[in-house]
């Protein structure tokens, strides 16, 4: 595993527990590893989250979240992974904005599951969750299982999730300006992570 924030981060990490004060930015790459990890916020903490997880990693997060914390979470994930997140919102005016992204080639699986919820107490508490996936050969198998619960009427809760194969016309395309099929198909995919690696690039100078 390696752990990068970013130098106003007001963070520390230790025996897989992340505490968090203040506006923050992390960097999680796991691969590898089975690990689970805490991450616990003050009231009021701003965190940023990025992870990127691979070859055979299996990680579950768990978090703490007080009253006004917002949470933003990227996780990009390849091949044989699987991933949990569990995100209670027990306390008012909380916020969630998550993003997965993920590819499985021929023959990996991945799994990628959410569970988050809104608990009597989370009032304007606000969720938002996007899941996307492109499988990528034969026997290739990516499942999402997104968990919401909510138990208050005074909130926001939105979720969408895509798993797809390639766009074959747009692969047409590209071969027809030159590109061999499997350039093509690269090139489709580093445009499906761009605008999540130029973040990570320009935040933590990490190159995907």
């Amino acid at each position: 595993m390696q752990f990068l924030k970013t130098k106003e981060s007001k963070v520390s990490f230790s025996n897989n527990i992340l505490r968090v004060r203040g506006n923050s930015a992390v960097l999680f790459i796991h691969e590898n590893e089975k690990i689970e990890k805490k991450i616990v916020l003050d009231v009021e903490a701003v965190i940023q989250i990025f992870s990127i997880y691979s070859k055979n990693a299996e990680i579950k997060n768990s978090f703490v979240v007080p009253e006004n914390c917002k949470l933003n979470i990227v996780d990009i994930f390849y091949g044989n992974t699987n991933v949990e997140n569990i995100i209670p919102l027990e306390n008012q005016g909380c916020s969630l904005n998550l993003i997965a992204k993920g590819v499985a080639k021929e023959n990996e699986t991945a799994n990628y599951i959410v569970l988050a919820s809104i608990g009597k107490n989370g009032v304007n508490a606000n969720i938002d969750i996007k899941e996307h996936a492109y499988i990528l050969g034969k026997n290739a198998c990516i499942s999402f299982l997104p968990g919401l619960e909510i138990i208050n009427n005074n909130v926001s809760a939105k979720h969408a999730s895509t798993i797809s194969q390639l766009d074959e016309e747009q692969i047409f395309y590209l071969m027809t300006r030159g590109f061999s099929e499997k350039q093509a198909k690269k090139e489709l995919i580093f445009g499906f992570f761009a605008r999540e690696s130029e973040f990570i690039r320009n935040i933590f100078e990490y190159k995907i």
